[in-house]
Parts: C-alpha cells; structure tokens; sequence
C-alpha cells in the first residue's frame, strides 16, 4: 500500500534505509529510519506503542535479522498473553524466556530474543544500576541487528536524576549507533518533552484527535480516531502531518488520506518548491489561495501563468489587480509569451462590465449588476475552451468579482463556477485576501482539492499547504521573491 509515491523532492529509500514493514508507515518515512539511528516512539498508555515495537521486531527476524526486545514494563509472561493473538506472533521466532525450545540464538536465522527487565525483576536482582551494561553486552555478543526498549519510562524512574539520565541515554545511544544497531525506544507521551526527545535521532508521536464535524451537536462529537506522525528523522526527509491508523489482528496500520493520487502527472505550478510540496496541478483539481496583500501572491500568480503558457496549456484568466485592459498591458504584466498565447486562442481575459473596441480578443465579459452575470460565466468559458486539444487551467481573483462572500447567492455562485469548470476538466485556481473572503471560508473547504494560505510575519512572507491530496508538509515556509521568481524555505 502507498500513500504517496514518486512525490518531487522526497528522499528515496538508499542501501542504509531500515524499512519498518508496518504498512503505511514506511511512506511516512519516505522509505524508511536510517540505520543505526536511535528512535524515541511516544504515545499515551493503549496506543499501540508496545503492537507496533514488536511488529518491527518480528518483521526483522522474518528477514533474517537478530532482534533484542527488551520488555521494562511488563514481564515476558504478560507480552506472550496479549501478544500471542497478534497474526505475525510467530514462538518458532522467539529466542529465550517463553519459547525454551529455541537454545543457540547463535544459529544463522533471524529471532527475536525477548529479555525482562521489568522492574519487579530489575529490583529483585539488583539490575537497576548496570541496565545499559548489561544491554551493550548483550548487543555485543548477539550481534544484535535492531534493539528496542519497551519502556525507556520504567527505566527513568530509576535513573538518578536529570543530569544522569541525559548522560546514560546519550553515550547509550552513541554507542549502539556505531554498532550499526537501529534502536527503538519507547515513552509515555508525559515524557514527551524530556530527555529522550532531545537526544533520539527520530520521533514518531501516537496520539488521537476528534473525528467528528466541528458543527457536529450529536453523541459522536466524543468520537477520536488513533493518529500518528513522524515528528523528527535526522538526515532524511519525511511527511509531516497527522495521519489515521487502526490496530487489528495483523497489528498497526495507517490508513491512506482520501482523494490520494499515486501517480500525479498533472502540470507543474511553475514554482518547483511548491510543487515538491503538493505534487503540482493536476486536471480537473480544485485550488484556493488565501492571501494577505497581493504579495507575495501577485508574483506567484505571474510565474504560475508563464508556465502554464510556456507548458502549451491554455489560461482562463480574470485578475484585475493585474491591469490588463489592452495589449500593451498584457505584455508588461504578462510578457511576449502572453501576447502569443492570447493571438493563438490559448489565454481568455475575463473582464468585469461592458467591454470596450478590440481590446484583447479573445474576452468573455460579464456585470455583477446584471441578473445570474457571474452564473453565465462558467458556460460561456467552456463552450470557448471546449474541442482544444491542450488542457485549461483558469485562475479567479475573487476580490475582483465584486460579491459579498458571507451571502448565501455568493457562496452558491462561488461553488457553481469552480466545480463547472472543474467537471469540463479545467484546473481551477482562485484567491482571495484572507479577510475578504472569510465569509467564504465553508464554501472553500467544501469545494476545494487545495488550499494554501499566504501572509506576512514581520520582515518575512510565509506561506502554509493548509489542505492537500498526499502533501508532503504542512508546515510554515518562508517565500522569497528574487527578480520575480519564487522559492520556499522550510523553517
């Protein structure tokens, strides 16, 4: 199963990738953990952290690797009570302490060898004080492959103070990376912001969230739904977001977000770092910027057009804030380009009122004040689009339409026109000033594949993939404009 695949700029799985087997997980983590890194899994008690560490175990030892799970929180009798109705729990895998049958975890096959340090036994035995010793001896002497700790919580209670338990965990994990040994470490999610967060190499967070509508009044409005994240993976790229998983019989499963397209060959935006973000246009797709002044939209706005253009598409374009009322202001807001695509029927001004002499050619008119003008506009562009054997991507300054968005005939107009031209196979894109069409914002979510917000911070442009079929990140990035040409920073 892929939630995403083949996406720009995503790291691809190399010869020191450790891929995890989990389903839905690997993608998250764009093939995989680096080998010999230290991963912190936290979560809150029934999420599945202790399901999903032996998952990867026994997903090791099925491909001939040498696991060490080391189980603090609960003895070994108990890990083989709940564990043993799990699908991939297979005894004849298991090295030591429940399976005795299995001798010499000497022998060239994969296991995993289950080791209690559970504190009852870890305080009747006096293990409290040398627990990493006696782990990196084990390591040693194994060869152990891939080591995990279930809990690293239990042994903190027991660990001196902060001072201690920093320096342990991080010679710890020093040590076991440079035995090439990938180590998970699991944590309450109260030690979310200790120790073991500041010194891991990767963090994936289980947690849960609402899933029912925000309006929802109903008894399902106590509904949550497990989710997970890849908060932090050192030296490799990842998706971020919060993603829905289930645990079943066959263990930890994430599930793939709706609308995912595997393989997007729709056009590019013309702004390579935003479509390593969303994967680019695709036919059809519904877009929505929310902007706050018209930069830095209004440089994006011209680059995405140009490529467009420049890609043989053809463009449907109503922006006022542009100024285009002639063609000699089309070329000098738009370029030659422009002016070439517009002679060969390729670009389609809108403009707003009356239309005055031979101003552009190719136009479709409209006026507000006219009874149901916004609602001819969708059929007027596709009978003039319609038997072109190029695609079509229409971009719509909403501002520029005149409406009061927080009415209920606007929001109506707004969704008839973008889902019309959407269903003749256009790829739609509006924007709109963040206050202006608040009143708008339901109609947006509604009606749109996309969103992505734009605003300024101080000194700084930022701009957020808020909604977004398969995104790679929704994080904040910051927009730079060099001589017209957009590029994003992650922050």
């Amino acid at each position: 199963m892929l939630i995403i695949s083949q996406l720009a700029g995503v790291a691809t799985m190399g010869k020191d990738t450790v891929t995890t087997g989990i389903e839905g997980l690997d993608e998250l983590l764009c093939g995989g953990l680096p080998k010999g890194s230290t991963v912190l899994l936290s979560g809150p008690p029934g999420a599945g952290k202790t399901v999903l560490a032996l998952q990867y175990a026994f997903y090791h030892a099925s491909r001939g690797e040498r696991v060490l799970f080391v189980s603090t929180c609960e003895p070994l009798y108990k890990v083989n009570r709940y564990a043993s109705s799990l699908s991939f729990y297979n005894l004849d895998l298991i090295s030591g302490g429940i399976n005795m049958e299995f001798y010499d975890p000497k022998i060239k096959r994969g296991y995993v060898e289950l080791q209690d340090y559970s504190l009852g036994q870890m305080v009747d035995e006096q293990y409290v004080g040398d627990f990493f010793d006696g782990i990196q001896k084990k390591v040693t002497r194994r060869s152990i492959d891939h080591l995990i700790v279930d809990s690293i919580t239990s042994i903190n209670m027991l660990i001196g103070n902060e001072i201690d338990r920093r320096k342990k965990t991080l010679l710890f994990s020093a040590w076991v990376s440079r035995m090439g040994c990938t180590t998970l470490l699991t944590a309450e999610q109260s030690e979310g912001d200790g120790t073991e967060r500041f010194l891991t190499d990767a963090i994936i967070d289980l947690g849960s969230t609402e899933i029912s509508p925000l309006w929802s009044t109903d008894t399902l409005q106590n509904t949550r739904g497990r989710t997970i994240g890849v908060t932090k993976l050192r030296g490799k790229s990842h998706l971020s977001g919060r993603y829905l998983y289930n645990i079943t019989r066959d263990g930890i499963r994430i599930l793939p977000p709706g609308r995912i397209t595997i393989s997007r060959k729709g056009a590019t935006t013309g702004i390579p770092d935003l479509d390593a973000l969303t994967g680019g246009f695709s036919t059809g797709e519904r877009w929505h910027f929310n902007t706050d002044g018209r930069e830095p939209f209004g440089s994006m706005l011209r680059q995405m057009i140009d490529a467009a253009l420049k890609a043989g598409e053809g463009v449907v374009l109503f922006a006022p804030s542009l100024g285009i009322t002639d063609e000699v202001t089309l070329e000098e807001q738009l370029g030659p380009e422009a002016k070439e695509a517009q002679k060969a029927g390729r670009l389609i001004i809108v403009l707003k009122g009356p239309v005055a002499g031979k101003a552009l050619g190719s136009i479709v008119s409209f006026a507000t004040e006219q009874a149901g003008g916004l609602g001819k506009l969708a059929p007027e562009i596709t009978s003039l689009t319609a038997g072109k054997r190029h695609g079509w991507i229409a971009f719509f300054d909403l501002e520029g339409l005149g409406e009061e968005w927080d009415t209920t005939h606007a929001r109506n107009v707004f969704a008839g026109l973008v889902d019309a031209l959407a269903a003749a196979g256009m790829t739609v894109i509006t924007s709109a000033d963040i206050g202006y069409g608040a009143g708008l914002s339901p109609t947006i979510e509604q009606h749109t594949d996309v969103v992505v917000d734009t605003w300024k911070m101080d000194l700084y442009w930022l701009l957020r993939v808020r909604k977004a079929p398969g995104a790679v990140s929704y994080e904040p990035h910051a927009v730079r404009v060099d001589e017209g040409k957009i590029s994003l920073m992650k922050l």
